[in-house]
């Protein structure tokens, strides 16, 4: 599936590039969303979702940031309970070892917030007990005084020694797509607003 793009404007891309240059500033993420894609062999696909999503974002010098988003695997549900058991018990292993109930992306470098589409972003993804790089792309957005950010990479399940899955007779490809949606909150106010 093709993520939807926000375009920036030119005021949020000016306000952005001024934070990210003036000093290393740390930012909130709330409203996270992450949903994988999980192809079927036999066509179609499926989709676990979960907003069990925590992280922050850093702003270095000359526009990059840094960033770092963590994901309860135990709170994904694909909409059938059986189908939920089995993915969490059986192929993510949550409760095998330290860590398999968690997925953390960080290290996450985004090469410049003066993008006006779609940019390319890498990162380090802790998975089933396994830590490999993955690359992407990324779009941030101004979103009524705020940063939306949506961002989609692919995961191959073997390189992190998961099971391809199967559930009645019908099995998922080794590839599956990561889609993450957060707002980053860049006041105090907002943190504020945030809680309520």
């Amino acid at each position: 599936m093709t993520m939807k793009i926000g375009i920036l404007t030119t005021a949020a891309l000016a306000s952005l590039a001024i934070v990210c240059t003036a000093s290393a500033d740390t930012f909130r993420i709330n409203k996270g969303k992450v949903i994988v894609v999980c192809p079927l062999t036999v066509g179609g696909s499926f989709e676990a979702r979960t907003a069990a999503v925590e992280g922050e974002v850093t702003s270095g010098t000359g526009g990059v940031l840094d960033g770092r988003v963590a994901v309860d695997l135990a709170s994904l549900e694909t909409g059938i309970a059986l189908r939920d058991r089995h993915l969490k018990e059986n192929y993510l292993e949550i409760g095998k070892q330290d860590g398999f109930d968690r997925a953390v992306l960080e290290q996450i470098q985004i090469r410049s917030v003066m993008a006006l589409a779609d940019q390319p972003f890498s990162g380090l993804l802790t998975l089933h007990g396994e830590q490999l790089p993955v690359n992407g792309t990324i779009s941030i957005r101004d979103d009524h005084g705020k940063w939306r950010a949506e961002a989609e990479f692919p995961v191959r399940l073997a390189r992190f020694r998961i099971q391809t899955p199967q559930y009645l007779g019908v099995g998922v490809t080794d590839e599956v797509r990561v889609r993450i949606q957060f707002d980053i909150l860049r006041s105090a106010s907002q943190l504020a607003g945030a809680r309520r």
